[in-house]
């Protein structure tokens, strides 16, 4: 199995690596592992830091 993990800078939050999906002006951001939650932010205060396969 195959999937893209993208880097993410979060204003005021920090780094962090997670699939993504976007909605409705929002980044969900989720985590592979499903012991966490989602990250929900608006997509202005991200930015891409990588991309990782």
């Amino acid at each position: 199995m195959m999937f893209l993990i993208l880097t993410f800078r979060i204003k005021d939050v920090g780094v962090t690596c997670k699939k993504i999906y976007h909605e409705d002006g929002k980044i969900r951001l989720k985590s592979i592992n499903d012991k966490y939650v989602d990250m929900v932010y608006p997509a202005e205060d991200s930015i891409l830091l990588g991309k990782l396969y």
